[in-house]
């Protein structure tokens, strides 16, 4: 069963070689196009992992300053109000493991 371009390059008075070259420019072109679609693609996903690497980079930089903050802040805590540094501690340390176990779900014999 011949589809409808075949049969007009069969009842085409071009030669076949002819025909062949003229497919052939088409699929370098549809290639072409094809290949600068991924370069732009690739183009586009470089620079979003560029701005993600730099909010990344920000993030941990913001994180580091919260860090040396709060240690800096249990040191003066704990230099003024040791009672008090500790018997927090001991708070945080109590929720932590409530929420550790609650968080297993795993039944206990």
């Amino acid at each position: 069963m011949a589809t409808p371009e075949l049969e007009r390059i069969r009842q085409s008075d071009r030669p076949i070689s002819e025909t062949a070259a003229v497919m052939g420019n088409k699929a370098m072109a549809a290639a072409d196009r094809v290949g600068q679609r991924i370069n732009q693609t690739m183009e586009q996903a470089g620079s979003a992992i560029s701005t993600v690497q730099e909010k990344g980079s920000e993030v941990a930089g913001r994180a580091g300053d919260v860090i040396g903050n709060f240690r800096q802040a249990i040191e003066t805590s704990a230099r003024n109000q040791p009672t008090t540094t500790v018997l927090m501690a001991v708070a945080a340390g109590f929720m932590l493991g409530a929420m550790w176990n609650s968080g297993s779900s795993y039944p206990r014999d």
